[in-house]
């Protein structure tokens, strides 16, 4: 016998001796299988005298063992050993042994054991919704944000850049709710390998970003004019929503500041390359394809609306 399991036992011997309530052990698994472990042993002593006064104490230690079963498995010994002998090898010995009033007071005293309290039902964590540069802000977030705004204002101001003037006109306007936060980088809407015109016009992308051919093609079958571009862009991820971009540079970058930057470039570029290309002398906007003049259009439309970002110029 192991050192934890005599431990057990001698709990369970004063428990029975002492007509204890309830068996304290670590765990009441273990528990109840050494009081099903006595009780059979109980169950199988030998009386063949009615007056054997060793019947009373057994009845005595038997009562002390039901006492002291867990409440968490009061209900299963007690469906176990049943109101008549069942198929279960215990139950049988249990009727069998045992007169009708000791199997009463047995069966009555797993019936006084109170269940226990249902196990707290767990609260379900919700999945935080995702924050992504391409996507609005969710406004279970804005609260991070806000905090976010704070940090980087105070970058900016300690900054000292010559552009630091545009940055305080976005975080300004960032504040408050109605925003339109979106803008179009260069980088989103790059032709890769060259639209009409534009291998020479605007140049090539950086490496790894711009629309492939694919790309550029679904984005003509779908902008035919501005009032195509909200839709579409946003469908292409081409536009770079501020807030949720602020947030997320904040808590997963090294500098929120150089971010802002990048963001703020990204932007400009796109303005003078689109400007470029719409205003070349060799073709201009005429060459260029209905779906760029369109997201130059929109973005020309947003430099009148105060409510957006493109105002700060």
């Amino acid at each position: 016998m192991t050192k934890r399991k005599a431990t057990v036992m001698a709990l369970l011997m004063a428990a029975t001796f002492m007509k204890a309530p309830a068996l304290r052990a670590d765990d009441p698994q273990e528990a109840y299988d050494l009081i099903l472990e006595q009780v059979g042993h109980e169950l199988a002593l030998p009386f063949t005298d009615p007056d054997d006064p060793g019947l009373y104490e057994r009845r005595q230690r038997l009562k002390g063992l039901f006492a002291a079963v867990p409440p968490q498995f009061a209900h299963t010994l007690r469906e176990r050993l049943g109101d008549e002998p069942t198929g279960d090898a215990l139950s049988q010995q249990f009727h069998h042994t045992l007169h009708e009033a000791t199997i009463a007071e047995l069966l009555g005293i797993l019936d006084a054991i109170p269940a226990p309290p249902p196990a707290p039902t767990p609260v379900a964590t919700p999945t935080p919704p995702l924050v992504w540069p391409t996507m609005p802000l969710p406004a279970s977030a804005e609260p991070r944000y806000q905090a976010a705004l704070a940090k980087l204002e105070k970058l900016v101001d300690a900054s000292g850049e010559a552009r630091a003037w545009r940055y305080k006109c976005w975080i300004a306007k960032l504040r408050l709710p109605s925003v339109d936060d979106r803008v179009i980088s260069w980088s989103a809407i790059c032709p890769i390998g060259g639209a009409t015109g534009a291998a020479y016009i605007v140049g090539p992308c950086d490496v790894g970003t711009g629309l492939s051919l694919n790309e550029q093609t679904a984005l003509w079958q779908e902008i035919q004019g501005v009032p195509d571009v909200d839709a579409a862009a946003e469908r292409h991820s081409l536009f770079k929503h501020m807030k949720a971009d602020i947030l997320v540079n904040e808590e997963l970058t090294a500098s929120a500041l150089d971010s802002l930057r990048s963001s703020h470039d990204g932007v400009i570029r796109a303005l003078e390359q689109l400007d470029k290309w719409a205003n070349n002398p060799a073709g201009g906007s005429s060459a260029m394809p209905r779906a760029y003049v369109s997201i130059k259009d929109w973005i020309g439309a947003k430099q009148s609306d105060s409510n957006s970002l493109y105002s700060c110029h």
